[in-house]
């Protein structure tokens, strides 16, 4: 089986949620399928090939009228520009190398809504639209104060139901978006697929104790520590600001790590920002680490980070929408409250050693039908149903 993955941006040395979950998943579905991924990028680059394993490679595109839209948008200061892809490669050429791939594969997968529309102008194979989010639902809010939303909501909403339309099988992340989207579009829900995201449990496999590994990152003077692990997006931003400007300020005693490309490295009263983890290379914070949280609001989908703790075997302590897309027994797997609880039951855990231990163990069991072998070979028969 031949699969030819497109997506708007790369994902070699995945720092993002999204970066992770086309690389875990395709590295997984490589067990089963030949999968050659084309990737788009507005950032100046020479084009590349990188191979990850017989089955699995990545073509990286650079295009200039990509680059040109991107950066006429931030001189205007917007921070998203995912809405102006479909209307820039509108104009761009579908290249060779991707063409001759097509025409010699069973299926075409995209990832996100934004690029399907321009693919399916020249192929007629069967389309799986990969939905990381509902779109629509996540970016509605980034425009708020911006003179041309309602433009831009409504180019949003009609591009994501178009292509929803058009593909033969969308996979979603969550039950709660697989719902949303057959309500938001009218299409039936036997045409949506529940996909989840997941992670790679064999890299969270250490014999370092935390004592060696806080040593090793230079943390060995601090008693208790508390994780958030966010890549720069809106509502990784709020929970980021939350804990800078509620959260630390309350409690002093306690070390925040920072972890990813949300914040420069640095460090500031009782928070130490970690900066960009090239490959998502986490296990050492994890090590170093009591609890981890995720105070976040906004946002379709699921997040990564959340599987990824899971897999560190960490004591969770998440909101409602955190914890979107696993299946998780609240007070037992982890700890699920209002933002205004997260001091009072970070302070409980932290006591608690027998609790850690017992949340430790219970995220350990939780993640393993999240492993992405796990869940590559459960999907991969709707790959077969298709050609």
């Amino acid at each position: 089986m031949r699969i030819i993955d497109v997506c708007a941006y790369v994902v070699h040395n995945p720092i993002s949620g999204g970066q992770a979950r086309v690389f875990g998943f395709n590295q997984a579905l490589s067990r089963y399928a030949n999968i050659e991924q084309f990737s788009f990028t507005p950032v100046i680059m020479k084009n590349k090939t990188f191979t990850y394993n017989k089955n699995y490679k990545e073509h990286i595109h650079h295009n200039f009228l990509y680059t040109a839209g991107v950066v006429l948008l931030k001189l205007f200061g917007f921070r998203n520009y995912d809405f102006l892809i479909p209307h820039i490669f509108w104009f761009i050429r579908i290249p060779r190398e991707l063409r001759k791939a097509i025409e010699k594969a069973d299926i075409v997968q995209v990832e996100h809504p934004w690029l399907l529309n321009w693919v399916s102008k020249h192929i007629k194979k069967p389309i799986i639209l990969v939905e990381h989010n509902v779109e629509f639902d996540l970016q509605k809010n980034f425009f708020n104060k911006n003179i041309w939303r309602k433009y831009i909501v409504n180019s949003i909403k009609k591009n994501e139901e178009r292509v929803v339309r058009k593909a033969n099988l969308v996979f979603a992340m969550s039950d709660e978006d697989k719902k949303r989207l057959s309500k938001l579009y009218g299409i039936k829900k036997n045409k949506i697929i529940v996909v989840p995201n997941g992670t790679r449990l064999a890299d969270y496999k250490s014999r370092l104790t935390k004592e060696q590994t806080r040593k090793k990152l230079g943390l060995q003077r601090y008693k208790n520590i508390v994780l958030f692990v966010g890549a720069k997006h809106p509502p990784n931003e709020e929970a980021a600001d939350f804990i800078e400007n509620k959260l630390a300020p309350k409690m002093p005693n306690i070390l925040f790590l920072i972890v990813g490309n949300i914040r420069k490295k640095g460090k500031k009263a009782n928070i130490v920002y970690c900066g960009s983890v090239e490959n998502k290379n986490l296990l050492p914070y994890f090590r170093a680490t009591d609890i981890a949280i995720n105070p976040t609001t906004e946002g379709s989908g699921s997040s990564i980070k959340m599987f990824d703790y899971l897999a560190g075997g960490l004591p969770i302590i998440s909101t409602k929408k955190g914890i979107r897309g696993i299946d998780a027994r609240p007070g037992k797997d982890l700890w699920v409250v209002d933002l205004k609880d997260f001091s009072t039951i970070i302070a409980t855990l932290i006591k608690d050693k027998k609790l850690q231990n017992t949340l430790r163990r219970n995220s350990k069991r939780l993640i393993g039908k999240y492993d992405w072998w796990v869940v590559a070979k459960k999907v991969r028969s709707y790959y077969k149903q298709l050609i």
